[in-house]
């Protein structure tokens, strides 16, 4: 039985290829292995003798029994100390490594911050985007109320202009505007009149008020303009002042108005034609001596007298003109 196992282990000996790449290259690391110790022994020789007599020939005696016996255990210390010469190699690089690593470290916490703050960001941004959105439509909505506000009041509304022209003078150059201002008035209101039927509201309420606050007021600043003109006029034909015409067309609106000024323009005009008669009995004109200067003719100063009734007559009925000529029909208003 041990022969069979001695055998094998011959057999395997002689069947091994001493000439592979393999096993010489091992075979030559060995060699220089045992070279390295015996030069490092002879060394030691060399260095505790005097003389280094045995420094020859130390490699052949240390290529022993024991020493190939003990070649694992050297070529396990080379492998260590090989080892160990190459981690201490490396030390710098691990420190290097390990800072870097460090570097690594933070940046990636840097970057989770950033990531995080982007983050916060975009959901700000999607938050101020949607605000933003909801503002855009709010103004539209806004913008079209604002453009429906603008149009109810440019229809239901004077403008300041307007109202300035119903407090201005109604002096000549001013009546017209006056006037249209007035006109203007009357149409909003009876607009506004139909608003408040339609759909009482309270916006349509005040609109009325104001509305007639100007109109009364407008009207009683005509009709006290109107008696102003009437006291002041001096013309012999009220009915060629066309401001005077369109005033009082206006304040057939107001019957009570309307019914003074018929009477204070009947006393102007009277009061003009009696001056008249009285200037032709007294003083006459340029070209008619007065009909006092006909006393010493009886017959002539009668004739004259006579035609005083004629002239009366054609007072009245002058009179009567300038109520027709100052105030318009009924159909024409």
């Amino acid at each position: 039985m041990a022969s069979r196992v001695l055998d094998k282990k011959l057999k395997k000996v002689l069947d091994m290829r001493t000439d592979t790449p393999a096993l010489l290259e091992s075979l030559e690391a060995i060699s220089t292995l045992f070279s390295d110790h015996s030069t490092g022994s002879s060394s030691g020789a060399a260095a505790t003798t005097a003389d280094g007599e045995k420094a020859g020939g130390a490699g052949h005696e240390y290529n022993t029994l024991d020493a190939r016996r003990s070649l694992r255990e050297d070529l396990e210390r080379q492998n260590y100390n090989l080892s160990a010469c190459f981690q201490k190699s490396f030390e710098r690089l691990r420190d290097r490594l390990e800072g870097l690593e460090g570097c690594v470290a933070g940046l990636e916490d840097g970057c989770s911050s950033i990531s995080g703050r982007l983050s916060a960001a975009d959901a700000s941004m999607q938050q101020f985007t949607l605000r933003a959105e909801t503002l855009r439509d709010q103004r539209s909505q806004l913008g079209k109320h604002a453009d429906q506000v603008s149009l109810f009041l440019e229809r239901f509304q004077l403008t300041p202009d307007e109202v300035e022209a119903l407090s201005a003078q109604l002096e000549p150059d001013q009546g017209r505007r006056f006037f249209s201002a007035l006109l203007r008035l009357k149409t909003v209101r009876a607009s506004c009149g139909r608003l408040v039927g339609s759909s009482p509201q309270s916006a349509g309420f005040e609109l009325l008020e104001q509305l007639s606050k100007h109109q009364e007021a407008a009207y009683e600043r005509l009709y006290r303009w109107v008696q102003d003109r009437c006291q002041t006029l001096e013309e012999e034909t009220p009915a060629a002042d066309v401001t005077l015409q369109a005033a009082v067309r206006c304040l057939r609106d107001r019957p009570l108005y309307y019914a003074h000024c018929q009477e204070s323009i009947v006393n102007m005009r009277r009061k003009l034609l009696v001056q008249r008669f009285v200037m032709a009995l007294t003083s006459g004109q340029s070209s008619v001596r007065p009909i006092e200067m006909q006393a010493h003719d009886p017959v002539r100063c009668v004739d004259q007298r006579r035609k005083a009734p004629a002239a009366h007559y054609i007072a009245g009925g002058r009179m009567r003109g300038p109520q027709d000529s100052l105030c318009w029909r009924r159909k024409t208003a």
